[in-house]
C-alpha cells in the first residue's frame, strides 16, 4: 500500500489597521535600537606660537597640560606630533625637545584622534633666533707707543720678551689678531686701528690732524 504526503507552506502576514477604516498597514518587523552619534574632538585652548634660541635646550609640551584638546563624547585621544626636521628639534611623545642647531622656523602639528577615526590637528611654529647679548658690550682698548708684537709672548716671534701677565690673560680670554697693517708713524695707525681703514684713507697723517 502506497502512503502520500502532502506538504503546504504557510504564510502569515500580521497587519494593522487603525481606527476601523483606513488603510494603512505597517510591518511588524523590529528596527534596531539607533547608534550613539559620535562627534570629532575639537580645539579648546591653541597653541601659540614658540621662540627658541640657537644652542639652548629647548622643551615644550604641546597638549598644554592636557587643555589644548577636548572630545565632547569624553573619549580617550591619541596623539601624533609632527616637527619639521633639520632644525635639531625632534618629537618625544607630545613634546617637542633638542638644541637647535640653526636659525629658522620650524613647523609643528599635533593631531588628536578618537576611537571613531575622528580628528581634529592644531599647528604652531617655533622660532628659532640667536642668543640676544646680556648688557652693554665693554670693549677696552690698549695703545702703547713703540710696542710691537716682536716682544710679546702672545705672539712669539723672540725669544727676549717682555713679561706682560695682564696682556697675556687678555689674549686667552678675548680675541688676538694677526693681521694689521701698520704705518712708518704712529698717528695714522692709530686712526687706521679706529677706523679700520688704511692709514692714508683716514686723513690723519699727524698728531693734531681731525679723524673723520
Amino acid at each position: 500500500m502506497r502512503s502520500h504526503l502532502l506538504v503546504t507552506n504557510f504564510l502569515l502576514l500580521l497587519t494593522a489597521c487603525g481606527g476601523g477604516g483606513g488603510g494603512s498597514s505597517n510591518s511588524g518587523a523590529l528596527l534596531p535600537p539607533a547608534l550613539p552619534s559620535n562627534e570629532s574632538p575639537v580645539v579648546s585652548t591653541a597653541n601659540p606660537d614658540q621662540s627658541a634660541v640657537l644652542g639652548q635646550a629647548f622643551d615644550y609640551d604641546t597638549l598644554q597640560g592636557g587643555n589644548t584638546f577636548r572630545d565632547p563624547d569624553g573619549d580617550a585621544l591619541s596623539y601624533l606630533l609632527e616637527v619639521t626636521e633639520g632644525y635639531g628639534l625632534f618629537a618625544e611623545g607630545t613634546f617637542i625637545k633638542g638644541t637647535p642647531n640653526q636659525v629658522g622656523v620650524v613647523n609643528v602639528k599635533v593631531t588628536a584622534s578618537d576611537p571613531g577615526g575622528l580628528s581634529v590637528t592644531d599647528s604652531l611654529d617655533v622660532r628659532i633666533t640667536e642668543a640676544t647679548p646680556s648688557g652693554d658690550r665693554n670693549v677696552l682698548v690698549i695703545v702703547a707707543d713703540d710696542l710691537g708684537k716682536d716682544i710679546l709672548e702672545v705672539y712669539g716671534h723672540a725669544t727676549d720678551q717682555a713679561l706682560t701677565p695682564t696682556i697675556d690673560e687678555l689674549a686667552e680670554t678675548g680675541i688676538v689678531f694677526n693681521n694689521f697693517w701698520a704705518t712708518p708713524s704712529c698717528s695714522p695707525t692709530r686712526a687706521a686701528a679706529l677706523t679700520g681703514k688704511h692709514g692714508r684713507k683716514t686723513a690723519v697723517l699727524e698728531p693734531g690732524d681731525a679723524l673723520f
